[in-house]
């Protein structure tokens, strides 16, 4: 709002304003609240207009991101270091930095939804996710690494496969020839006889034999 010099001069009595009416924000926290006294001049006419600049600055309050966001994210951080602890020819390795990767990228993905979209710069925050995701997934890449005795390649993988799949009908067929090889007519010709005196009951009584 400004006016003639002359009709209305707007000016502030003090460089600091009052905030007894103030409400106390859970989000941000007010920094500064200051007004100072100015005046512009037009190049349509030579008269001065005066004007009050008032200026507010506030920032957000870091409590709720550093307990839900930042801590969550350094312990992750800090579990992809104690990841190279792991043998190298255990699976779990690779596991565990996918997990990882996969967390950081939750958190980054919850941080774009709560943090107000900005194309001028970069938030800290965000710095720091970028810089875990990139070890995450690096560390990732080159934990993808040939185990002793086992080929990773594209080959060796289809070679496995094959073996896996062909050793169900090997033992099929060696059980079939196995059966194949058992004589039917000795079976048959087979007879068990049963003896009084080598069949025993409970009451270690010779059980009577029915002709």
């Amino acid at each position: 709002m400004s006016s003639f010099i002359s009709g209305v001069n707007l000016t502030a009595e003090s460089s600091q304003c009052q905030i007894d009416a103030y409400i106390k924000s859970a989000e941000w926290d007010l920094e500064d609240f200051s007004a100072v006294n100015n005046g512009a001049k037009y190049d349509c006419c030579q008269i001065v207009y005066p004007y009050v600049l008032y200026t507010i600055r506030i920032r957000r309050r870091s409590l709720y991101y550093l307990t839900n966001i930042v801590v969550p994210c350094f312990v992750v951080s800090c579990m992809a270091i104690l990841g190279f602890l792991l043998a190298a020819d255990s699976g779990e390795k690779l596991i565990l930095q996918i997990t990882i990767l996969l967390n950081i990228v939750m958190f980054s993905l919850l941080m774009s939804e709560i943090m107000p979209s900005n194309s001028t710069a970069i938030p800290i925050i965000t710095i720091y996710f970028m810089r875990v995701m990139i070890m995450s997934a690096i560390s990732a890449w080159f934990l993808c690494m040939k185990r002793p005795n086992y080929d990773s390649t594209w080959r060796g993988i289809r070679s496995q496969w094959a073996r896996h799949t062909e050793k169900p009908n090997n033992t099929n067929g060696s059980i079939g020839s196995h059966h194949a090889r058992i004589p039917s007519e000795s079976l048959l010709s087979n007879r068990f006889e049963l003896l009084p005196n080598n069949t025993i009951n409970e009451n270690r009584q010779p059980l009577p034999i029915l002709e």
